[in-house]
Formats: structure tokens, C-alpha cells, sequence
């Protein structure tokens, strides 16, 4: 069986600085599938139909017990798996459905970015993850060497970008437009090319660092970023293996964090910055002795890379593979993302209530307002009798006082 996640394809940029010459370039807005892009899902989805369909792994025909398709919920993430599927899965047969469109709609599924630990995990609420970034920047003195180094790079792209607040956390934007640029063939600026190669490799060093653990934190990196995708392509492999229905081609359609999340879970450093549509399977195999193995591939450009477990052989033993990446598959990714939340400083630290934790908590709070209101009703009862044993003496002292009179 098979496991694919993929980069979506050629965008627009995410955000474009103010002198960029090409600003009115991008007819739908930022952050947009492009044709281009869409063109480049287009050949991956040929790519896997020659890997798979024509070697008869799985069917010509799309066959919703063979295969299953789960996209990031981002625009370009949909439109990249509805791209790549137009390719793979061109109606024939009984599946034209219209002879005049070479296209048949197949089902997508998704969720929301922020719920979605599976392709985008650092968009999800994981207090812990944010706390292990920054003490990874604090702790690496090549990061902070970096920073350093970095003023008057940052500074030279401050005035000719025209973005005067433009940081080390925002440099990623100069790079970001430029690849989305030259992949349009649009030419570069003079001060743009003059320091590409230094605007790269900052942009490219600073956003694969957030993905590379260091002595100590590797494994809860893995966790907390590509562990739950790793952990769920293993359930699939398991689930085959226990002949239990499963899908033989299990389709991810992601961004390029999915694979650097990927790469994280599996203790493997990507060198160079992700293509658009670069692509990693992870595939089962059994050999002629009915033992299983894994292998794991890195597609990127037209060029396929071998990637392998740092203690595993290339062919590594689906035990030895789970066994082996089990430290960095979680559990409770939901429970260690809070475990530690802002353990740090206690007065940040909020309150967080379970169901019971309410529950008891408004139990106390109705017994005091109870305890309250039976107080002043008993105040206010024995203001009452007090005021009329007062009348009463008063009453009394006077009827006294008429006797004595008459």
C-alpha cells in the first residue's frame, strides 16, 4: 500500500511587498493556485498513474475502496488534490459521465486549518510546540549567530522593499514573492538579484530550523509536528496488514510544511527548500518470505530521492519501522500540547476547567449564594422580632404609666 503526501502547487504570494514591481501581476488575490500550479498537480497526478495504474497497484477506474484523498483545508490545497486527480483519474468507460469533459469529480475530504494537526499542525493550538520553538532559538548558538549576522541583509531589504518594519520574522516574505514570481517567469529586480543567494539561504535556514530537532528535543519535535501524520500513515499500514479494510493508495494533499512536519517525525533533514509539489511516499511492501518492509521516497522536481531512518536500512521491517519511529508518534497530541502550557510564568498560566471541574465549580458557587441568601433572611427576621419586642416595651412601659396616673 502506499501513503502520498504532496505540496500543493505554484501560488501567488502570500503577501507582496510595496515597491514589488509585479503587485497588479495576480489577477485572484494572494496565496492563490495559479494555472501554472495547477499545471504542475496536473503532471504529478500522470506521475502517479504511470507509478501505480499502469502498473495495475491500483485500478484505471477511480474505486472509492482503493483510494482515499484527505486535502489541508486551504484553497490551494483543494484545488492541488482536484488538479492531481484530474490526471490521475481520467473517466473512461463507464465513468464519463460527460463526453465532452475529461473529468469525473471524485470525493475530497477535509477540515478546518486550525483543526487539523494532521497537515498543518502548526496551525493548531499546541502551547507546547510554541514553548519548545522558542527554546530551541534560545538555546542554539548558531541560530542566534545567524540573527546576528542577519542586520544588514535585513536593512538592505527594508529600503528596497519599501516594508520599513520588515524583521527577521517577516524576511520570509521578500523570498516567498520571488518564488512565486520566477515560477511565473517574471524577471527579478536588480537589488532582488544582486543578493538573491544570501535572501535564500536566510529565508530557507530560518523556516527549516522550526523543523530540525536538537539534542534533547527531537522527539517531542517529531510529536508535536509531522507525528501525527506519520502515526496515522502507520495505522493505515497496520490496518492492511491485519486485513482490515483499508486503502491501497492513501492521498494527502498538503503545503510544504507537511513535509518538513513529515521529515520531523521521521529524523530526516530535507537540504534544500521544497519545490512546489515536491512529494514524499511512504509504501508497504511484502517480499517473498511474506515479511513486510517500508520504504520511504522524496519526489522533488522530476527527481526521486531515497530517504531512509537514520538506524534502518532503506527496506526497513514494518517493526522495526513502528518500533522505531514510536517515540515520535503521540499518543495525546492534544493533551501534550497542554501539558506544559506557560509552565514558565505562573501568573499567565489560565484557568482551564474540565466538565467536572465546572461542575463542582458550580455546585460551590450555588451553595454560597445559597448560605448567602438564608444569612440575610435570617437577618432580616430577627431585625423583624427585635423591632416588635421594641413596640411591645414601649406599649408596656406606657400602659404602666397611665395606672400609676389614674
Amino acid at each position: 500500500m502506499a501513503n502520498v503526501v504532496y505540496r500543493h502547487g505554484a501560488r501567488s504570494p502570500i503577501y507582496i511587498y510595496k515597491t514589488d514591481p509585479y503587485r497588479k501581476h495576480w489577477p485572484d488575490g494572494t496565496a492563490r493556485l495559479t494555472q501554472i500550479g495547477m499545471n504542475m498537480e496536473y503532471e504529478l497526478g500522470k506521475f502517479l498513474e504511470k507509478k501505480y495504474v499502469e502498473t495495475k497497484f491500483v485500478s484505471k477506474f477511480y474505486l472509492h475502496e482503493e483510494v482515499t484523498i484527505r486535502s489541508s483545508g486551504v484553497d490551494r490545497c483543494l484545488q492541488s488534490a482536484e488538479s492531481q486527480l484530474a490526471g490521475l483519474y481520467p473517466p473512461t468507460e463507464w465513468q464519463v459521465w460527460n463526453k465532452d469533459i475529461a473529468w469525473q469529480p471524485i470525493p475530497v475530504q477535509t477540515v478546518p486549518t486550525n483543526q487539523d494537526p494532521l497537515l498543518r499542525p502548526e496551525n493548531t493550538d499546541c502551547p507546547a510546540y510554541d514553548d519548545l520553538i522558542a527554546k530551541m532559538k534560545a538555546d542554539s548558538a548558531e541560530y542566534k549567530e545567524t540573527v546576528e549576522n542577519s542586520t544588514d541583509l535585513l536593512a538592505y531589504m527594508r529600503v528596497h522593499s519599501g516594508e520599513p518594519k520588515l524583521d527577521i520574522n517577516s524576511q520570509w516574505t521578500i523570498n516567498d514573492c520571488v518564488k512565486a514570481e520566477t515560477t511565473e517567469n517574471l524577471t527579478q529586480p536588480p537589488w532582488i538579484i544582486a543578493r538573491l543567494k544570501e535572501i535564500q539561504d536566510l529565508s530557507w535556514y530560518l523556516f527549516q530550523f522550526n523543523y530540525i530537532g536538537q539534542e534533547g528535543t527531537a522527539d517531542l519535535l517529531g510529536r508535536l509536528t509531522g507525528g501525527t501524520l506519520l502515526g496515522k500513515m502507520i495505522e493505515n499500514m497496520k490496518s492492511y496488514v491485519g486485513e482490515k479494510p483499508a486503502h491501497k493508495l492513501n492521498l494527502f494533499s498538503g503545503h510544504d510544511t507537511s513535509i518538513l512536519s513529515l521529515s520531523a517525525a521521521l529524523g530526516i533533514k530535507i537540504e534544500e527548500e521544497l519545490p512546489f509539489s515536491a512529494m514524499a511516499i511512504v509504501e508497504l511492501y511484502k517480499d517473498s518470505s511474506e515479511k513486510y518492509y517500508v520504504t520511504i521516497n522524496y519526489r522533488h522536481g522530476t527527481e526521486v530521492t531515497p530517504w531512509k531512518l537514520a538506524d534502518c536500512d532503506y527496506k526497513c521491517p514494518l517493526d522495526e519501522f513502528v518500533l522505531k519511529t514510536k517515540n515520535r508518534v503521540p499518543t495525546d497530541r492534544q493533551a501534550e500540547c497542554h501539558a506544559k502550557k506557560h509552565q514558565q510564568d505562573p501568573k499567565q498560566t489560565p484557568v482551564i476547567l474540565s466538565y467536572k471541574g465546572l461542575f463542582i465549580a458550580s455546585v460551590v458557587m450555588f451553595s454560597l449564594v445559597v448560605i448567602l441568601l438564608f444569612a440575610l433572611v435570617f437577618r432580616c427576621v430577627r431585625d423583624n422580632m427585635k423591632m416588635k419586642n421594641n413596640a411591645m416595651l414601649v406599649m408596656t412601659s406606657h400602659d404602666e404609666k397611665e395606672a400609676l396616673m389614674s
